[in-house]
């Protein structure tokens, strides 16, 4: 009975941890490897010392933006999609050190997290360069079409 009651406790915490919904968690991730970026949002990396299921080429999406998506709604948002993907790509193949931090767990169960390279914020460079623009608490998306 008793490891029936431990099993259980240890289901509950794991599954709450897991399934609900969490505020940022103070985690710092050195060495991070980059692969590639789809949107200038959303990108691939490996996290060392993790195990590969949980580590190993994952999406992370970058915290505090919106960027435009490669399957926009009008050409121009298409065309400033593949701009800031390959400028964010650019930026992480040549960092010598990726970082992420603050990480935190979005509404489809994708991580979220700040994301530095070479000390610099990663939301920062897209931001400057019009490439993005910082994330609302509202639902609705920027439309890239206009102007």
């Amino acid at each position: 009975m008793m490891k029936l009651y431990r099993l259980t406790l240890w289901l509950g915490v794991f599954w709450g941890t897991i399934a609900s919904p969490v505020a940022a968690v103070d985690l710092h991730f050195h060495n991070v490897t980059f692969h590639r970026c789809y949107h200038a949002h959303s990108c691939f990396v490996s996290i060392p010392n993790l195990p590969n299921i949980f580590g190993d080429v994952i999406l992370i999406r970058i915290a505090g933006i919106e960027t435009p998506e490669i399957l926009g709604q009008c050409p121009k948002e298409k065309e400033l999609a593949v701009k800031a993907r390959n400028f964010i790509n650019t930026v992480l193949e040549n960092a010598r050190e990726i970082e992420l931090y603050e990480l935190e767990r979005g509404e489809n169960f994708n991580l979220i997290a700040r994301i530095m390279a070479n000390g610099e914020n990663v939301s920062k460079l897209l931001l400057d360069k019009k490439f993005a623009l910082p994330a609302s608490e509202k639902t609705e998306k920027p439309d890239w079409c206009k102007g």
